[in-house]
């Protein structure tokens, strides 16, 4: 085999130990349950990255090491009974009070993107900026599909939603000369939930379809910076429902990732945190 591919694995193996090392895991306790994070950096600016389908706090720990030299970091986890986007949202002010930040960029990719739209709406006071990648929003009839998918997924062979999400994984970081750990490891956040904790992390996804904004009225009141990430080849949205957010933000700054698919922080890393890197050192 060729030296140089299996080198990134190794070293992204060898970094996520010294990233575990030199974060310890904090942990808060709101509705009930126990929700992990961690904190890094210093500076004036906070960004909290927000949690997505993988549910580990450590799911962008190459960004958070790429931004902590300038910025203080905050990413934060999803328990395994979570499944109600109030009790996020409770929980990431709860943290915010315990390190205590006033104000925060929020960060989220994909479904962590709709998870930050819901934060900012209910404490738009705590945000000053939000930065959304390879997210948007599903038009009504897709929306009714993914519905409907959802809520069988409960009472389909878990052996075959597993090995769908295995190569759903792979699908979406075929070229990245990474594949081989980035896969497994992001998989293994929803691969490695229980049952009552799988259904609970779908639940979730329910639970957000409502509650983020869809037209201007529902955020009158924020009109502060935003950052809007796109790639190219992104299948997860439409061009209509990437226009649909863009909308929704006639204030924001937007960047595409060329030749690039959905897991842009994974497959465009050094791109992804420089372009972040720039909009936040301009405020």
């Amino acid at each position: 085999m060729i030296e140089s591919e299996v080198e990134p694995e190794h070293d992204l193996s060898e970094q996520l130990e010294l990233f575990r090392e030199g974060h310890p895991v904090h942990q808060v306790t709101s509705s009930g349950m126990e929700w992990d994070f961690l904190v890094g950096g210093s500076g004036d600016q906070t960004v909290l990255l927000m949690p997505g389908l993988g549910g580990k706090a450590e799911d962008l720990f190459t960004l958070m090491a790429a931004l902590e030299d300038e910025f203080r970091v905050v990413s934060v986890g999803l328990p395994d009974d979570f499944s109600h986007v109030p009790d996020l949202n409770h929980a990431l002010a709860l943290i915010l009070d315990d390190q205590r930040i006033r104000e925060v960029c929020l960060l989220g990719h994909s479904l962590g993107g709709m998870f930050a739209e819901c934060f900012m709406l209910q404490f738009p006071e705590r945000v000053d900026g939000m930065i959304l990648a390879n997210m948007a929003h599903p038009g009504t009839f897709r929306e009714i599909v993914l519905r409907a998918v959802l809520g069988i997924a409960p009472f389909l062979p878990r052996d075959w939603i597993n090995k769908q999400l295995a190569y759903g994984f792979r699908r979406l970081l075929l070229g990245s000369p990474d594949e081989e750990f980035w896969a497994p490891f992001l998989a293994d956040g929803p691969l490695l939930l229980n049952k009552a904790a799988f259904d609970s992390r779908i639940d979730s996804i329910l639970d957000v379809l409502p509650r983020y904004p869809t037209k201007l009225l529902d955020i009158d009141a924020w009109r502060r910076r935003v950052l809007i990430l796109e790639s190219d080849n992104d299948i997860a949205f439409t061009p209509v429902e990437r226009n649909a957010l863009r909308e929704l933000y006639p204030q924001a700054v937007s960047h595409v990732f060329l030749e690039a698919g959905h897991l842009s922080p994974y497959t465009q890393p050094d791109e992804f945190a420089a372009v972040v890197r720039s909009f936040l050192g301009q405020y």
